[in-house]
């Protein structure tokens, strides 16, 4: 009989150690892709027009499981000046416009250009074509000496407007998918997504930094309590599923 109670006792607690390791497990995952995160963040924190990484934990309605999922933050960087005439950045909301001339359209805050070979506007990561309101990269004729206004009119050297930046913003960023967290897409069917803001202006001579908060980046990788608590946690269960495992086998 007493063999039986000890067993019992023994069942019962497994279900209960199990049901809570699952959980620590579940939380202990969060918590190291969380501190990946920070790391991807720290790496960038200077890099041009980077948006900052973050995860969201939420449980999903229909399968009741939890869901875990990287999304970026999208507020505004600190600009960096350098008063070169191909360095552009957006102040309000929007994103630039790019092409890499094979249909495939990026949108970006690193506002850092340069003139191609070919007298085309290009980013300067990646050399993909900056595009005008008509969707047509845009070309200098042979003018380099640019000047861009805030509503983005691009002027030649002659004073004339030559074209102007194509700058659009997204209905719910969440749509937003990431290519390297500085360029960015919208799936085909959400391209109903994108419109003009008009609350933006393009300040030249600037690029838009990383927007990483130093100082929130440095408490969180600093801050590991989750992480050794739920460590913790299932370093007990486990010690306590072994000693009741050894009560069982010395009845």
């Amino acid at each position: 009989m007493k063999k039986i109670i000890v067993i019992f006792v023994f069942l019962l607690t497994v279900i209960v150690a199990d049901s809570t390791i699952n959980n620590a497990s579940q939380a202990l995952s969060v918590s190291e892709l969380q501190q990946g995160v920070l790391m991807e963040n720290a790496i960038n924190i200077k890099t041009p027009g980077y948006r900052t990484i973050k995860i969201v934990a939420y449980n999903d309605e229909k399968t009741g499981k939890k869901v875990v999922k990287r999304t970026n933050v999208f507020s505004s960087g600190p600009l960096v000046i350098t008063n070169r005439p191909f360095d552009l950045s957006i102040e309000g909301s929007g994103f630039f416009v790019l092409s890499d001339g094979r249909g495939g359209v990026f949108l970006t805050r690193d506002g850092r250009f340069q003139v191609n070979s070919s007298m085309q506007m290009v980013s300067l990561s990646g050399g993909l074509f900056v595009l005008d309101e008509s969707d047509s990269p845009i070309g200098l004729s042979g003018s380099t000496a640019i000047q861009v206004d805030s509503k983005g009119y691009v002027y030649g050297s002659d004073g004339n407007v030559i074209t102007r930046l194509k700058i659009v913003n997204v209905i719910g960023v969440d749509k937003l998918r990431s290519v390297n967290n500085v360029m960015f897409y919208v799936d085909v069917i959400d391209e109903g997504q994108l419109f003009i803001p008009e609350d933006f202006v393009i300040r030249q001579g600037s690029y838009e930094s990383s927007n990483v908060d130093y100082n929130k980046l440095m408490v969180e990788l600093a801050d590991k309590t989750l992480y050794t608590a739920n460590t913790q946690m299932i370093q007990t269960r486990l010690k306590m599923l072994d000693s009741l495992n050894g009560l069982v086998n010395q009845n």
